[in-house]
């Protein structure tokens, strides 16, 4: 059966529900494992440039503002992604 209770009309039908806390608790117990991985909360991301290399952040904790220089930028905060602004990506979906 299917997670709404009647038959599955495919092999294929089913739900996953995973809340965005349990989501962000598993991504970082799998970062901590990693030692050139850094985990930062509460930063804001100001400016982002890509070049062929790699990218570069312009971030701000707090009142400190620095630069940081990466292979991978990821912008996993929805439809209003300060990273999709910043390259300026359309967001066509919906949410």
């Amino acid at each position: 059966m299917s997670a709404g209770g009647s038959e599955p009309r495919n092999a294929k039908d089913y739900n996953l529900h995973l809340g965005q806390h349990r989501l962000a608790e598993i991504a970082l117990q799998r970062l901590h494992a990693f030692p050139n991985a850094t985990v930062r909360i509460g930063t804001q991301l100001e400016t982002l440039q890509q070049d062929s290399a790699a990218v570069t952040l312009t971030v701000r904790t707090g009142e400190r503002s620095e630069s940081l220089r990466a292979h991978w930028a990821i912008g996993a905060d929805g439809a209003g992604s300060t990273v999709r602004q910043q390259l300026g990506l359309s967001f066509d979906g919906m949410t």
